[in-house]
Order: C-alpha cells, then sequence, then structure tokens
C-alpha cells in the first residue's frame, strides 16, 4: 500500500512539473488584416511569421484578414506578400497579450538586385563593397567565416563583406543569402588557400660521382618561386633550385646524414608575397647513443649500422630499420675508424698505430 502511494505522488509530480513548465512558455495569437494602398482588403495575401522559435504562415480571407494560433512569445519578423504588390517585412515582438497587425501594401513589383554576386579573394584578410538595390525589406543570412554589414534593411543599401587570412589547406567557399519574402540573391565569396609545403622528402648523393644530397618539396599551389634558403648559416653555398608544377627541387651540398635542415620557399602568389619553412630531415628515425660517434659504417646488405664512440669507448651495431642496438662491446681504446671487410666478411677496426680485426 505504501509503495502504490509513492508511485502516485512521483507520478503526480511529474505530471504537476510537466503541467508548470508548459504554462511557463506562454502562447500567444496573432491576428491582422492587410489593406491595399486605397484602403480596400486584399484577400490571398501570404503572411508569414518566423524566427528561430519557428514558423507560421496564413492566408488573409476575402475581408483581408488572417489569424495565426499557438505561438510561442518573443521576437519574430512578419512578411506579406502577394504578386502585384511590394512585399512588406517587419520585426515584430509577442508578449502574453495577442499580438495584432495592420499593414498597407502597395502595387508595383518587388526587386532585390546586387552589382556583383562573385569574388574571387586571395589568402589574406580583407573586404570588399556591393551595392544592393531593393524596395523591400531584406535580411543577409550566411557563411560563419564572413562578416556583413549591415545585415538587414530596407530598400538601396552598401553591403560590406570581410574576411579573415585563410589557414585551409584549399580553397574555401562562403555564401550569403539576401531574403524578403519569395526573392532571394545570393552572393559567394571564394577565397584562395595561401601556399603550404604540404610533403617533404629528401635523397642522398654520392660523393664518389659528384652526385649531391637533394630536397624535394611539394607545395599545395603552382607558385612563383624567387628563392630557396636554408637556416644553415655556416654553409656559403648557394642553394640551386627548380619548380616543377607544384614540385621544389633542390641540390644542397652542405647537408650531412642524420641532420635535419630549416628550408625557407619565398615567392609570389599572384599580388602577394609569400614565405614558407620546412624541416627537410637526412634520416628517417632518430635515436640517442651514449658518448661521441667518432665512425660507422653499414654492412653490406644495409640491414645494420656499426659505429665507434668516445666517452665511453664503444662499438655498437644497430639494427636497421628498427633502430634497436644489437650488440654493444666495451673497447680498451678508441678506435679512429671502422670499415668492412667484404672479402674477409668481417668488421675492421683502425688506430692510429696499428689494426685488429673484431
Amino acid at each position: 500500500m505504501l509503495r502504490t502511494a509513492i508511485l502516485l505522488l512521483a507520478l503526480f509530480t511529474l505530471l504537476w512539473g510537466c503541467r508548470k513548465e508548459e504554462e511557463a512558455t506562454p502562447k500567444v495569437k496573432l491576428e491582422g488584416i492587410i489593406r491595399d494602398e486605397f484602403g480596400g482588403a486584399m484577400s490571398g495575401v501570404f503572411c508569414k511569421l518566423e524566427s528561430a522559435r519557428g514558423k507560421h504562415d496564413a492566408v488573409t480571407s476575402t475581408f483581408g484578414s488572417f489569424q495565426m494560433k499557438d505561438i510561442e512569445a518573443g521576437d519574430y519578423t512578419f512578411t506579406a506578400s502577394k504578386d502585384g504588390y511590394i512585399t512588406l517585412s517587419k520585426p515584430m515582438r509577442l508578449g502574453v497579450d495577442p499580438g495584432k497587425v495592420e499593414l498597407v501594401l502597395s502595387s508595383g513589383s518587388s526587386f532585390l538586385r546586387v552589382a556583383d554576386s562573385v569574388f574571387l579573394v586571395p589568402p589574406g584578410a580583407s573586404s570588399v563593397s556591393v551595392k544592393l538595390e531593393s524596395n523591400v525589406t531584406w535580411e543577409v543570412t550566411g557563411s560563419a567565416w564572413l562578416t556583413v554589414s549591415p545585415s538587414q534593411g530596407s530598400g538601396n543599401a552598401t553591403l560590406f563583406i570581410s574576411w579573415p587570412a585563410s589557414e585551409e589547406d584549399e580553397s574555401r567557399t562562403g555564401l550569403l543569402s539576401i531574403t524578403s519574402g519569395s526573392l532571394q540573391r545570393t552572393i559567394r565569396v571564394e577565397q584562395e588557400p595561401p601556399v603550404k609545403i604540404m610533403a617533404v622528402a629528401t635523397s642522398y648523393g654520392n660523393l664518389l660521382y659528384a652526385i649531391e644530397d637533394s630536397i624535394h618539396l611539394d607545395l599545395n599551389r603552382v607558385a612563383t618561386v624567387s628563392s630557396v634558403t636554408s637556416s644553415l648559416t655556416t654553409c656559403v653555398q648557394d642553394i640551386k633550385f627548380k619548380v616543377t608544377g607544384k614540385r621544389v627541387s633542390l641540390t644542397y651540398g652542405c647537408t650531412r646524414m642524420g641532420e635535419s635542415y630549416s628550408i625557407t620557399v619565398s615567392g609570389k602568389l599572384g599580388v602577394e608575397n609569400f614565405s614558407v619553412t620546412a624541416q627537410a630531415n637526412f634520416f628517417d628515425k632518430k635515436m640517442h647513443v651514449p658518448g661521441y660517434i667518432d665512425d660507422y659504417i653499414l654492412e653490406p646488405d644495409n640491414s645494420a649500422l656499426w659505429a665507434i664512440t668516445r666517452f665511453p669507448n664503444k662499438l655498437y651495431r644497430i639494427s636497421l630499420p628498427d633502430m634497436t642496438i644489437t650488440k654493444e662491446l666495451s673497447l680498451s681504446i678508441n678506435p679512429s675508424a671502422v670499415r668492412w671487410n667484404t672479402f674477409a666478411g668481417k668488421l675492421n677496426l683502425f688506430y692510429q698505430t696499428y689494426c685488429a680485426l673484431a
């Protein structure tokens, strides 16, 4: 019995809470009459009330009257339109009391025109002005990255459209819609992306055949490249480069295996200057070995690397490509060089006074 009473009490509380919530959002109605410029009642006028809360519509009767019910209180835009008459819109706030509208529509054709509707703009932040011609009340809505002022008005106006600098990899498109009743015009803004380095690849040269190390930089778009520079200030050698489509290829004789270099590409994109920087790594993976590496050599099949170090004096075998130390030998003194003896299939360590086989 007690359990039943508790359930009934919970149900009553829930229903009462829902009822109070419904009562907290008042519903109102809107009624009105539409006349022509001579005072006559207009039938067949399409009336629309809309906001973020919802949309309501009605058509005037033979007496020019209309009525809308069950409207949440708040701010709305009311629009009246009919063929052969100029569309009329006005802001409206509905409270607890019923709303009333009395409007006069003038004969004529509604029009909404823009001087330019498509703009191709550069990556940087900028703005443009657009002439708007109209005889109706209008509103502008649209893209999140475009700013327009004014965003609403009546009659002729100049719209100022602005945008921030783009950080995108590809072009982006923003659309602005100018509406008044059934009339709608669209302004399209296409912003080009800034120049970016999308990929970096390095190629090792061969000193025996006088082939220098090279770097390949893939841009996201075709641009005019005027210079390629490096952050390595101790190297005075000029960087030779060529551009093929979106790829910038360069040779650089100051590189060393295992090092990383900051490469900057500068030039023009249309009338705008650009400068982009990327890291060119002459290694795929990197690991730390205690001490100072004096010399190293690859095994003939490139499966491992042998390195000798000072402080401590050691010989390491590093497996490739997983970069793990598979052998570590302590040495009494530090060798000056390490070489692979292909004929004997052994590793040779060279000292300043003598050599030994390991």
